[in-house]
């Protein structure tokens, strides 16, 4: 605690928690205090009495509230490289940056003004040194102490006697932390009780004392005597005008008190901000009135819960034509700090106490540069650990203290700075689908119930849908629609959104239908048991039932392929490879069902192919199977997976695109692999006959003759088991939370996951995946700071002629090469923050006209987005390309180059801290976003980038010698990157399979840096003083700590293990470690010296 020239009692700011604290060195201080305390509590239990609509208000400090992790869009999957098939499908051919997709928010506009600061708060920066008359410190005392009482005057005089002294912090009071954002920690006693009452009196006293503070550093150049009564009375009245309706009288009082003592228009305003004057919105009486008018707070805090009184408030809020920004933060606040997930004792995390506490201050401050700063200061200090000789492990030595502050929840596998920013993007976007609206009624959202084994709940027959699934040896109609009317809906739950609503409306629906807990507990395992049964149905549930003799396993695989699913065939209308301004069918291996081959072949990997066959057997038994059943089936499913993968070609194999591609015409690839008929399937894909002379392009060619050599020698049975497994493996996500604690089990054993995630984030990431669009143009409109696009755009220039001046300085290619590259360069698109169309409103209904969403039927709503974006996707065969879309979501933490378009993309959600804010050093921009853009501008002459040009078409463009030339440079990272050992579970990285993103991370490095040093050189004495308080560093040490602290993480051994398995990206600490000990730069900046760990005699580099 910070006490320095205390002479007896007074009040501090505590520089561990951020709170006011009283400094007490001396013994007779402390009776003093003793005195002074035991006082204020009965004078706060009477106020207490009288302060009913206060204390109501108080209450709503409990909202439960907040939004989850965006996944990749269902139809935007790499189908040439192996992927992970198991929840969701990955991006199709973008190098994005980080293996996780992760999103963050800012508000659009600046927070309503505050009071000046005086010291640490909520969302202040370090304190400020400045001197104030310690009136204020008095006065906020008895202020404090008094509340509404008759202490109100007492308090002006004790503050005229008090000598100089350096003002206290602002108390973060509970109303404080209500009003800006946050449920306070110690509210966790019942509204009725004894302790919360006193508390809400003590929240609105705390309110008082941080205006009042605030008030008197106006008035701080004046004389101490007089300036202190001011303060001191200032500090009154903030706590009794915040008490008025408890108390009548108060506010009449300490206005009179304060305006007898304003002898300037300084302390004129001082006065007026207290009572609100300046800033009616924050005057918490107002908003007492307003609510209790309608009687909502009565009505709330007697028939429900605090939570439900918290959510009135939020409705108000959001009508409130006061500051939409600091009201949307705030909701998010709260949200996070409700979420149990978040704390394993289940109590609501202190902000100020957690790191996290950093962002909020740097998202509350939008404009505020010196606040941006500091907090960005403190968030850097805390995640360093200084004793750790930079020379030696730069990364421990800038994210040391990371996993101290960021234990991994429970519910995660890794927590890094991308998780973080998840976390609150994640609350944003719940905020925004639970915001009410005109369509959408409003509806509790049902407990976060674990998923449990237990009798299933009782549900009415399905009935036949008005548009099901065509039968078999039938060409399905282009209807969009897989829906089932359930005869177990109450009244008003048949409603649906009709097709042509408004797209952000359906997302809220959808949202609502996933939520509806109770619903979908009643209608049980029903949905998807008759789903099976239209698809010639599950053995495994009927094997006695079940005909062999009518399956057909192609018109089945070609059936699942219209709910959006490629099992054993992968197919997809993309962009030609060699000609991208065509579309073309194109036909790969299948994923598999755990993450790579080697989990099936590797005996060592034993109890994993356990844990999925348990997992198998679970669900099996979760909808009606037999026990030894089941048990039987899944050992054979599992038989014939391992005989899969045997025949699946691994990562490593496929990392040429141009070795693997074939294009052939349709009745071409008849004769290649004539066991399979392939007019037929396509016909069921596509939904029309398909001419023979139609291009098709196949990446697997001995695959599917292996497959179909396969399929041959297993019995249908099993064969149909496995079809209908990897189907049902996706759909009971949409079936509530039954299968959780199934799928628990799984992901502990691969990843190491202690717990199922909350209901809400599940639902949260369906909706971003399935309409991200329209999830998106809620976030945009009400949380991306637009300022933030031109910066980029100017910091891509510059990063861009980096690059330029890069490839003319490079000597191992020839010039034919290099002009060319310099060409591509030149060529390249780039996309900030989000298409244009998200926030036009027709243009984004007309995307999502054709989906039907129905508010009580979750799993229906489900299949129909996923026929809809199966049906987009295969009706683009035959259309031109268009190198203009963009697909990805704007909410996602990520950031993307396309080989195809040549373009690089950069969502709204990374344009925030560490990566970028306008109000940091430009050091930090250039060594957060700055390196990002670089690194993506590098994936375009990668070990893949290199084999396209400026179209983006697969074409050999460079010179015989200039292709040596780079292998023997990426052949010098391979086998660096594979000479790094994860000490943790003791295995190597794959160098081979991270030379991509290997190459990508020391050239954005390179070029960002140069970029810097040319902004630097340009602004001289400017550029010099561009830091930040309290951080020991240069404009260029910044620089490299920013670079490292984006990678700071903890994962857990089993995520590790699994990452090493089937990443294309290295592990955080080897992305910063590899790529700084190859900067020549970065040794020069550290000063480290020649053979040291982050400074080796040879160095690798590509570009």
């Amino acid at each position: 605690m910070e006490c320095a020239h205390c002479p007896s009692c007074r009040l501090a700011v505590s520089s561990s928690t951020g709170r006011l604290r009283w400094c007490v060195p001396e013994k007779g201080g402390q009776r003093r205090v003793r005195w002074v305390l035991t006082a204020s509590v009965l004078l706060l239990a009477l106020a207490a009495v009288a302060a009913v609509l206060v204390i109501r208000l108080a209450g709503l400090c409990a909202e439960d509230d907040a939004p989850s992790a965006p996944a990749a869009s269902a139809n935007q999957r790499n189908r040439v490289l192996d992927r992970f098939d198991t929840e969701g499908d990955e991006a199709r051919e973008r190098g994005p940056l980080t293996d996780s997709m992760t999103t963050w928010f800012v508000p659009p506009a600046p927070a309503p003004p505050l009071p000046p600061d005086t010291g640490e708060g909520i969302g202040n920066g370090e304190r400020r040194r400045r001197s104030a008359p310690a009136g204020a410190a008095a006065g906020a005392a008895a202020g404090a102490a008094a509340g509404a009482g008759e202490g109100a005057a007492t308090a002006a005089g004790a503050g005229a006697q008090a000598g100089p002294a350096p003002a206290p912090a602002p108390a973060p009071g509970l109303w404080a932390l209500l009003m800006n954002g946050s449920a306070a920690a110690e509210v966790i006693w019942p509204t009725e009780s004894l302790q919360w009452q006193t508390l809400a009196v003590q929240a609105a006293a705390d309110e008082g004392v941080q205006k009042g503070s605030a008030a008197s550093e106006e008035s701080s150049q004046m004389d101490d005597k007089q300036s202190g009564a001011a303060a001191g009375a200032a500090v009154a009245t903030g706590a009794g005008a915040v008490a008025a309706a408890a108390v009548p009288g108060v506010v009449a009082q300490a206005q009179a008190q304060a305006q007898a003592q304003a002898a300037s228009p300084q302390q004129q305003r001082a006065a007026d901000w207290t009572l609100g004057v300046v800033s009616p919105e924050y005057t918490p009486n107002q908003v007492v009135r307003e609510l209790d008018a309608n009687g909502l707070i009565d009505s709330k805090l007697k028939n429900g819960t605090a939570a439900d009184a918290a959510r009135v408030l939020r409705n108000q809020a959001s009508s409130s034509p006061s500051s939409p920004s600091a009201g949307a933060v705030r909701e998010v606040w709260q949200a996070l700090d409700q979420d149990p997930a978040r704390n394993s004792t289940g109590r609501a995390r202190d902000p100020l106490q957690a790191t996290d506490g950093f962002f909020w201050d740097i998202w509350l401050s939008q404009d505020d540069p010196a606040r941006v700063r500091e907090a960005r200061a403190r968030m850097m200090r805390q995640y360093m650990d200084t004793s750790v000789e930079p020379c030696t492990d730069f990364y421990t030595y800038a994210c040391g203290g990371w996993a101290k502050a960021h234990p991994i929840p429970p519910d995660k596998t890794v927590f890094d700075t991308f998780e973080t920013l998840r976390e609150m993007l994640d609350a944003a976007l719940r905020v925004e689908l639970e915001r009410p609206h005109p369509e959408v009624p409003a509806a509790a959202s049902g407990p976060d119930i674990p998923a449990q084994r237990g009798p299933q709940s009782g549900s009415a027959a399905l009935q036949p849908a008005t548009t099901a699934p065509p039968p078999r040896g039938t060409t399905p109609d282009s209807t969009t629609s897989a829906t089932f009317e359930g005869g177990d809906s109450a009244p008003g739950r048949t409603e649906q959104v009709n097709a042509d609503a408004d797209a952000t409306t359906k997302a809220k629906w959808l949202y609502k239908s996933c939520m509806n807990h109770e619903l979908l507990e009643a209608r049980g395992v029903a949905p998807l048991v008759e789903l099976l049964r239209r698809l010639g149905g599950w053995p495994v549930l009927d094997p006695a039932g079940w005909d062999d003799k009518s399956f057909d396993w192609l018109h089945l695989v070609a059936q699942l392929r219209l709910y959006n699913n490629d099992i054993l065939i992968s197919e997809w209308v993309g962009p030609d490879v060699k000609n991208s301004d065509q579309y073309v069918i194109q036909l790969d291996q299948t994923g598999l069902g755990l993450p790579t081959r080697d989990y099936f072949l590797t005996p060592s990997n034993a109890p994993y192919l356990k844990a999925y066959r348990d997992f198998m057997v679970e669900v099996m038994e979760l909808l009606g199977a037999d026990p030894a059943t089941a048990a039987a089936h899944a050992a054979e499913i599992v038989s014939f997976e391992t005989s899969l993968a045997e025949i699946v070609a691994s990562s490593e194999e496929r990392r040429n695109v141009s070795q693997l591609y074939r294009r052939v015409s349709l009745h071409g690839l008849c004769d290649l692999v004539p066991a399979v008929d392939w007019r037929r399937y396509l016909a069921v894909v596509l939904g029309r006959d398909v001419p023979d002379d139609q291009p098709v392009v196949i990446f697997a060619l001995r695959y599917m003759s292996d497959l179909v050599a396969l399929v041959d020698k297993t019995p249908r049975r099993v064969v149909a088991d496995y079809l209908l497994w990897r189907f049902v493996r996706h759909r009971i996500n949409s079936l509530g939370d039954r299968f959780g604690a199934a799928k628990q089990r799984l992901l502990h054993a691969l990843m190491g996951r202690e717990a199922v995630p909350p209901r809400w984030k599940t639902c949260v990431a369906h909706v971003n995946s399935h309409m991200g669009m329209a999830l998106g143009a809620l976030f945009v409109r009400r949380y991306f700071d637009h300022n933030s696009k031109q910066d980029t755009l100017e910091m891509t220039r510059d990063i861009t002629q980096s690059f330029r001046e890069m490839l003319n300085e490079t000597e191992w290619i020839d010039e034919d090469t290099r002009r060319l590259a310099l060409h591509k360069v030149d060529s390249m698109q780039l996309r900030i923050g989000y298409p244009d169309f998200v926030l036009d409103r027709a243009a984004l209904n007309e995307r999502y006209e054709d989906v039907e969403v129905h508010p009580d039927k979750y799993f229906e709503n489900t299949l129909n987005i996923l026929r809809k974006l199966a049906k987009v996707e295969q009706e683009r065969l035959g259309t031109p390309v268009n190198k203009t879309l963009w697909n990805t979501a704007p909410a996602v933490v990520n950031a993307y180059y396309s080989r195809n378009k040549n373009q690089i993309m950069f969502p709204a959600g990374i344009l925030q801290p560490p990566f970028y804010h306008r109000h940091l050093p430009r050091s930090l921009n250039y060594g957060g976003i700055g390196v990002v853009i670089g690194h993506e501008i590098t994936h375009g002459f990668d070990d893949k980038g290199r084999l396209f040009d400026e179209h983006g078409n697969l074409l050999q463009w460079w010179g015989e010698d200039a292709i040596v030339n780079f292998h023997e440079r990426a052949q010098c990272l391979i086998n660096q990157y594979s000479n790094y050992s994860v000490s943790e579970i003791d295995l190597l990285i794959n160098g081979e399979n991270t030379q991509g993103e290997n190459i990508a991370d020391n050239g954005g490095v390179k070029q960002a840096f140069r970029a810097y040093e040319r902004w630097a050189a340009q602004h001289g004495d400017a550029a010099q003083a561009d830091t930040l308080p309290g951080v020991n560093a240069t404009g260029r040490q910044l620089f490299f700590i920013n670079f490292a602290q984006v990678w700071c993480s903890s994962m857990r051994p089993e995520a590790m293990r699994s990452k090493l398995k089937i990443a294309v990206h290295s592990p955080a600490r080897f992305r910063v470690i590899g790529t700084l000990s190859n900067s020549k730069e970065f040794a020069e900046v550290f000063h480290c010296p020649v053979g040291s760990p982050m400074n080796p005699g040879e160095k690798c580099s590509v570009w």
